[in-house]
C-alpha cells in the first residue's frame, strides 16, 4: 500500500479543523486563539507518528492521550463541566465525521485499512468545501469588521455585584491600563448603574490624560465578562472597569481594540 505523505498529512489537517470545528457547536466552548490550527497540527503529527512508527502510537493509551491533548490546545476550559462539554463534543464530532469519512470513501473511493483511511480525490474535495463552509463566513466577518475604523461590541459585564449588558466602542486609541496588572480598563458611562470611586473596595486609582486634561480614575476588576458574538454569547478575557468622567456620546463604554482582538 502507497501512501502520499502530503495528502495524509492535508486530508488529516482537513478532518481534524472540521472535527474541532463540529465540537465547537456541539460542546459551545469557547476556542482558544490559534488552538483549532495547533489542535489540528497536533492531531496530524500523532497520525503520521502512529503510521511510520505503528507499534505503541496505534494503541488505545495513546489515542486517549492526543485527544485529550488536542482538547486542552484547542478550547479554554476553566473548570471540569466545561472540559467535560468539550470532551463530548469533540468525541461526538470524531464519531460521526470519522463515519461520514468512512461512508463516503465507500461510495466514492479510496480505502480503508485499519487506523489508515484513503481519501480519493472526490471526497478530498467534499473535504476541502466542508472546511470552507465552516470557517470562511467567520474569517469574512472578523475581516470585514477589522476594517471598519469605528467598530462597536455587545458586553456583558458583572462588577461590583451589578451585571449589565452594553455597547462598547472599540478604540485603537485607548491605552488605558491598570498600573500594578497592566490589564487593559474599560471605560463605562457614569449614566449604566456602576459606581466606582476611591472608597470602593477592591479600587485601584488609575492615571489619565486626554484633550480635557489629566486627572485620575478609580478601576475594579470586573467578575465577568461575556462577548455576544455569531449568535451567542462568549467569556472574553477580564479586565479593569472604571467610571468615565462624563457621559459618553453615542456609546456606552469604551475599550481598547487590541483586547478585543487579543481573543478573536
Amino acid at each position: 500500500m502507497r501512501v502520499v505523505l502530503e495528502l495524509f498529512i492535508t486530508d488529516n489537517l482537513l478532518m481534524n479543523a472540521l472535527i474541532l470545528r463540529a465540537a465547537e457547536a456541539i460542546s459551545g466552548g469557547v476556542k482558544r486563539r490559534f488552538g483549532f490550527p495547533a489542535a489540528s497540527a497536533l492531531g496530524s503529527a500523532y497520525a503520521f507518528a502512529a503510521l511510520a512508527l505503528g507499534g505503541f502510537w496505534l494503541s488505545m493509551p495513546a489515542k486517549l492521550f492526543t485527544s485529550c491533548a488536542m482538547i486542552f490546545v484547542a478550547f479554554r476550559m476553566k473548570d471540569w463541566r466545561q472540559a467535560g462539554r468539550a470532551a463530548i463534543g469533540f468525541y461526538a464530532a470524531t464519531f460521526v465525521i470519522g463515519g461520514m469519512c468512512y461512508a463516503l470513501v465507500s461510495l466514492l473511493g479510496g480505502y480503508a485499512n485499519g487506523f489508515i483511511l484513503g481519501i480519493s480525490a472526490p471526497v478530498r474535495a467534499l473535504l476541502l468545501g466542508a472546511a470552507l463552509a465552516a470557517f470562511l463566513p467567520g474569517w469574512l466577518r472578523a475581516f470585514l469588521a477589522r476594517r471598519k475604523s469605528a467598530k462597536s461590541a455587545r458586553l456583558r459585564i458583572s462588577a461590583q455585584d451589578t451585571a449589565i449588558e452594553l455597547d462598547a466602542l472599540l478604540d485603537t486609541g485607548s491605552a488605558l491600563v491598570e498600573p500594578f496588572s497592566g490589564r487593559p480598563v474599560m471605560l463605562i458611562s457614569p449614566d449604566k448603574g456602576i459606581s466606582i470611586h476611591e472608597h470602593t473596595p477592591g479600587a485601584t486609582p488609575v492615571p489619565y490624560a486626554s484633550i480635557s486634561g489629566k486627572g485620575l480614575l478609580f478601576a475594579v476588576k470586573a467578575q465577568k465578562i461575556e462577548a455576544f458574538e455569531q449568535g451567542r454569547w462568549r467569556d472574553a478575557p477580564v479586565l479593569f472597569v472604571a467610571v468615565a468622567p462624563a457621559a459618553l456620546v453615542q456609546t456606552d463604554a469604551v475599550v481598547s481594540e487590541t483586547w478585543w482582538q487579543s481573543f478573536n
